[in-house]
């Protein structure tokens, strides 16, 4: 269950910058996929997903989730790029079909708000 959503664009690297703008104000040190403080852990996992071919259409999905790690994984923060793509079947042309952008908070945590809001408040590309 989404606590906020956010109907925007963003990239892994818009990410990465406010995931690391958003550690270093609350003094978390970041070793690879990993964020420590104290006692508490999180996790940054990327799923790609690629399933289209030019001329049978499919889709490209790209998320960046953050987990927060205790006794269980929880999901914090989630970016997901996701586009569709469709072809007529005498046609070898793709015609987009869905196209859909969002960054859900999942969960209220300090680092997850953080980065959230500093990505809420980041101006579109365009």
């Amino acid at each position: 269950m989404a606590i906020e959503k956010l109907d925007k664009e963003v990239s892994e690297q818009e990410f990465q910058a406010a995931l690391i703008s958003s550690t270093n104000e609350f003094s978390f040190e970041i070793k690879g996929e990993e964020i420590y403080k104290d006692n508490e852990k999180y996790r940054i996992e990327k799923i790609y997903r690629d399933k289209h071919k030019y001329g049978e259409g499919g889709y490209r999905q790209n998320d960046v989730v953050l987990w927060k790690v205790s006794v269980r994984e929880d999901k914090v923060l989630e970016a997901r790029n996701y586009v569709s793509w469709y072809t007529y079947s005498d046609d070898s042309a793709d015609f987009p079909e869905k196209e859909e952008h969002l960054v859900t908070l999942y969960k209220e945590d300090k680092l997850a708000r953080a980065v959230f809001e500093r990505l809420k408040n980041k101006k579109n590309k365009k």
